[in-house]
């Protein structure tokens, strides 16, 4: 999903940089109108970038849809390859690899049983940076206007100091199935001893990916499987009491 936004006359921002034949686009307009044409520009709608990255964060692709424009963040030493991630509780519904100011971020809304969980109306949904070079989960707060569909929001947000999970908190590993990389974020409640291994089909400790005593807060572990056979893996979560298995499927 991608969009772009007039701040000014001819001055655009997001992730549209043009505008193409045989595709069809929602507009947006600030009053009623009963024609409409647009002449493209010789350089279509301009920016300093040209490529959008393909997610590696996987979310249902709905009709039900908004986007938020983040204009700055600040407190946070954001750099271009850095991920912007929308979440609606502890669901991705929607992520964007940060290209500079005005990034927009696309939102899914709730469309039917395959978007379980995602962003109704009302619903105001949470973004979290994920530093490229470190892995880094940087929570995000500031104004976020409530979800509604087909609308386009921009906002200004910044680093929280105190973001704590109410709970144990897994995410669904992604990419799965992969090659050869997967990744799984969780939150902790509380300070907690650790440990995420991977196990074969027939229960073997195939890798030990951590173990050791964390603090309250959001993590994020990536298991390397170059070495590993195609396959079917386990990958279990053990904090404190809490346990958590998922299945991950290996295909080289």
């Amino acid at each position: 999903a991608i969009s772009a936004h007039q701040l000014n006359p001819g001055e655009w921002i997001g992730s549209l940089f043009s505008f193409e034949g045989g595709n069809g686009y929602w507009v947006r307009v600030s009053q009623s109108i009963d024609d409409f044409s647009y002449i493209l520009p010789e350089d279509d709608l301009i920016r300093s970038f040209t490529h959008i990255a393909e997610s590696p964060y996987e979310y249902v692709q709905s009709i039900e849809q908004t986007f938020y424009f983040i204009e700055d963040i600040q407190n946070v030493n954001i750099e271009v390859g850095d991920w912007i991630i929308a979440y609606n509780g502890n669901t991705v519904v929607g992520a964007r690899e940060w290209i500079g100011p005005y990034t927009d971020i696309p939102t899914m809304g709730y469309m039917d049983e395959s978007t379980e969980g995602y962003c109704e109306s009302g619903d105001i949904p949470r973004f979290v940076v994920e530093k490229a070079i470190t892995g880094d989960i940087i929570e995000l707060v500031g104004s976020i206007p409530a979800f509604e569909n087909n609308m386009l929001y921009t906002m200004i947000l910044g680093a929280s100091n105190v973001y704590i999970p109410n709970d144990f908190e897994v995410s669904i590993a992604y990419p799965n199935p992969f090659n050869p990389v997967t990744n799984i974020e969780y939150g902790l409640p509380k300070e907690s001893n650790v440990s995420i291994a991977v196990y074969d089909v027939n229960g073997k400790m195939v890798e030990q990916l951590l173990n050791k005593k964390q603090d309250l807060g959001y993590y994020k572990v990536t298991w390397d499987a170059r070495e590993h056979a195609t396959g079917l893996y386990f990958i279990k979560l053990i904090a404190g009491e809490y346990q958590n298995t998922q299945k991950v499927m290996l295909v080289k």
